[in-house]
């Protein structure tokens, strides 16, 4: 089971966008829900059974962010804690401040790039990475990337695409 998004960061390379979203419809459109982790009553809040296939990519997709390297304190935090509350009453209230928390935290390209060329970016990265990933990151922009592809990051931008069925979703 596998949206595909997260696998397009390989070593400061990525698909272009294009090729993510057909990657991500071919996926949704075929076998990515067999085997469903959950069954319905898992997902069943006050007679509602929320979108199991929805629940399942979601699922999936946020053990990825939790997993990536790239993938900051808070973020690891929110993921884990939204993990722990599907199949709960908190479910809905866990949904949005987890949201929330990728809202924040996942970076837009323009700012990946200002990193990269600043001097604390090459703190961070070292002056020769912090020069490959301004490259990389004026390239992706170029092919229409609007977030950084890093593996938290792209795991996010997943998420995030789907936030308001997933909003419905958990809706009490």
């Amino acid at each position: 089971m596998n949206l595909g998004c997260a696998q397009t960061f390989v070593y400061g390379s990525m698909l272009d966008n294009r090729a993510i979203r057909n990657i991500r419809i071919i996926n949704l459109e075929n076998d990515i829900y067999k085997g469903s982790m959950y069954n319905e009553n898992i997902h069943r809040k006050e007679g509602k059974i929320m979108d199991q296939k929805l629940m399942d990519a979601i699922t999936e997709k946020t053990k990825e962010l939790r997993d990536a390297v790239t993938c900051s304190a808070e973020a690891k935090a929110a993921a884990q804690a939204w993990l722990d509350a599907v199949g709960t009453q908190q479910i809905e209230s866990m949904t949005q401040a987890y949201l929330k928390e990728l809202e924040e935290d996942i970076v837009a390209i323009d700012d990946l790039i200002a990193l990269a060329e600043s001097e604390q970016g090459k703190q961070i990265f070292g002056e020769e990475k912090a020069s490959q990933v301004a490259e990389h990151a004026r390239k992706i922009k170029q092919e229409g990337a609007v977030y950084c592809d890093c593996p938290a990051c792209a795991a996010a931008a997943c998420i995030l695409e789907k936030k308001e069925e997933l909003l419905e979703a958990v809706k009490s």
